[in-house]
């Protein structure tokens, strides 16, 4: 009998019982929480890490649209005095705008030839119009 005995505690012995089993699910479960929470942990560094790219981008954007703004601002005070100008200052200054663009258009048609250099001097004749009809206006 004894070697009955020794015979039963050198085999394995396969434990299908519930409560075997349900430890076994118990610990399986507990190891695959922990894999979850070190995922869950990993995947919050790395969002947490990708924001502060995004907020340090975010404050350099704020400060330019700041800037833009007060440039903005610079240029609707400066087209308010332009509008203030008396009538015959802006007259000059558009007549003198008038005149820059007759000379570029004369430099170009010199280099240009045919349909081009015709179509040019049409323009020319155009803005030769534009500058007698300010002239008129600005005269009383």
């Amino acid at each position: 009998m004894e070697a009955q005995n020794t015979e039963d505690r050198a085999t394995p012995y396969l434990d299908l019982s519930f409560a075997r089993s349900a430890k076994d699910m118990a610990v399986a479960a507990l190891l695959l929480s922990f894999v979850a929470l070190a995922a869950a942990g990993a995947v919050f560094f790395t969002a947490r890490s990708d924001t502060s790219g995004l907020e340090e981008q975010t404050a350099t954007l704020q400060q330019r649209l700041t800037g833009f703004e007060q440039q903005m601002a610079t240029f609707d005070a400066r087209l308010d005095q332009v509008a203030n100008l008396p009538e015959e200052v802006r007259t000059r200054i558009m007549m003198q705008q008038i005149e820059q663009m007759k000379a570029g258009m004369a430099a170009m048609a010199g280099q240009m030839e045919g349909d081009f250099q015709a179509k040019v001097e049409q323009a020319m004749d155009l803005l030769d119009e534009a500058a007698s009809g300010l002239s008129g206006s600005a005269t009383p």
